[in-house]
């Protein structure tokens, strides 16, 4: 689902990248990636605006991820206000605002001392991201098993350049919980 912006005889979906056969002549702008379009005359024009900023917070997205990890691997919890907006909202755990990430954080560095989250796959799509991790650094008692290694799965929401939301499954079963 996205929405479309259609001028003349053309239209752009934004998250399919494809030209379409029109349903309406008018830009829809205010909305997304362009809230800053102009009527132009050139449809072209319009289609790379949307698709160079459509990259740019792409790669803004990826970037984040990075450095969230990053932060959590060195131990780094004053990054966290950095990272996640003020409001942000974490559906697994039920919490909202950055004191919950660094609490979250300090819990699972206070359990697990030698704790690493190894990226193993990331795909981001505009503002959000998919990412698929190994937790290293888990004693083999802890889940009761050597193989294989816990994992996570997150997607997230960046908005505002900080992530806005987060939901995800971990195999790791922690005490208390």
């Amino acid at each position: 689902m996205g929405f479309v912006i259609a001028r003349a005889s053309i239209e752009v979906s934004l998250f399919e990248s494809e030209l379409v056969e029109p349903k309406a002549c008018a830009v829809f702008a205010g909305v997304g990636y362009l809230a800053e379009a102009r009527c132009c005359s050139s449809h072209k024009l319009i289609y790379a605006q949307v698709l160079d900023r459509k990259r740019e917070m792409t790669d803004d997205v990826r970037v984040l991820a990075q450095r969230m990890y990053q932060a959590f691997n060195a131990r780094d919890l004053t990054a966290a206000t950095a990272i996640f907006s003020a409001d942000f909202v974490s559906h697994p755990l039920g919490t909202v605002g950055v004191d919950s990430v660094v609490k979250a954080w300090s819990g699972l560095h206070a359990l697990f001392p030698d704790i690493q989250v190894i990226v193993e796959d990331m795909l981001v799509e505009a503002d959000r991201a998919a990412v698929r991790t190994s937790l290293h650094g888990i004693p083999a008692e802890a889940e009761g098993q050597a193989f294989p290694l816990p994992s996570m799965m997150e997607i997230f929401r960046v908005q505002d350049g900080r992530i806005a939301e987060l939901w995800g499954l971990s195999s790791l079963s922690r005490p208390g919980r």
